[in-house]
């Protein structure tokens, strides 16, 4: 498809998400850069959600609805990046908001650095109200050799440039949770320039409900990390790029495999834990008392008092959100 200069493309992919979705399209009714359409992508959803989508696109044409058949949020995506039409493209979770100047900021910025990516901050946002600091990126080039933690492992707090979607021809994978890692990864290894603002647009909401938080979806998680593990290795090995990889490979998907392995799922599972990619196990951060004695005790053998401690950590944990 041909694009059209200066235009931004922002792709939301809709499922399940009545009671959130209106605070999401108002957000991006309220940008002030007015060179934008807004893909909603239907992704099947047997709510209100399609209607929704409608009566918005009928009244305001920055908007326009897809549907289409259940095709998970990596279909929902890869659609809107098949129709959209803009130089830029942008994500946008369809129970996530943000800020009205966004866009308008990161063109300009993108522009003014001639980024190929432009990079902002987030917040997590929790149904209880409370609210955190999720990013501290500082203003600056990218450099994951020099600073790695400018990495992050999520698709909706950045604008790319379509020729470098098209040039490499990425596509999120389908079939698969954590579907933003590898994208993202690989934004990293083709990117000519990836540029950070210091700006906090991005307000990402954390539901009971939400795919990151289904306990019996967690293995799928696992499962598919090990997969991605494996891609971005490869990826970085044919690209000669693996020195300046290896921190993000084993910090943000091999190293929280492991973590998942003792968090996420129940019982803890000690002995995949143990197991799995040993050489993350560096990267793994036991900044506490309890923690410390955890790993004593699992790398000890004393499992049946780890997986105590394990509970226990999870119920104050728990209380603490409450």
């Amino acid at each position: 498809m041909n694009t059209v200069k200066g235009l931004l493309s922002v792709i939301v992919p809709v499922y399940k998400v009545e009671k959130y979705l209106k605070r999401c399209l108002d957000s991006l009714a309220a940008q002030t850069y007015r060179n934008i359409e807004i893909i909603l992508v239907d992704d099947g959803s047997p709510d209100r959600c399609p209607e929704i989508c409608e009566e918005r696109a009928d009244a305001d044409n920055r908007f326009r609805c897809i549907h289409q058949k259940n095709k998970g949020l990596s279909g929902a995506r890869n659609t809107g990046i098949a129709d959209a039409r803009g130089e830029y493209i942008a994500f946008l979770d369809s129970d996530d908001w943000i800020e009205p100047g966004t866009y308008d900021t990161a063109i300009s910025e993108a522009l003014k650095h001639d980024a190929d990516v432009l990079q902002w901050n987030a917040i997590d946002e929790y149904e209880n109200g409370r609210s955190a600091k999720w990013t501290e990126l500082k203003e600056g080039k990218a450099d994951i050799k020099k600073d790695p933690s400018v990495f992050k492992n999520v698709a909706w707090n950045y604008i790319l440039k379509r020729s470098l979607i098209d040039r490499c021809n990425l596509r999120f994978y389908e079939g698969i949770y954590t579907e933003d890692v590898p994208f993202t990864a690989m934004l990293f290894l083709n990117s000519n320039k990836i540029y950070s603002i210091n700006r906090y647009f991005s307000h990402y909401f954390i539901r009971e409900d939400s795919i990151t938080n289904d306990p019996k979806k967690q293995l799928k998680r696992i499962e598919d990390s090990i997969f991605i593990a494996g891609e971005i290795e490869k990826a970085a090995t044919s690209a000669g790029k693996m020195d300046e990889f290896s921190y993000i490979l084993n910090f943000y998907v091999k190293a929280s495999v492991k973590r998942d392995y003792l968090w996420k799922i129940y019982p803890p599972d000690l002995d995949k834990f143990r197991d799995t990619f040993p050489e993350a196990e560096p990267y793994i951060k036991w900044n506490s008392k309890g923690l410390r004695l955890l790993r004593f005790l699992i790398y000890s053998r004393y499992d049946r008092t780890a997986k105590l401690l394990i509970m226990l950590h999870r119920m104050l944990k728990k209380i603490k959100n409450v």
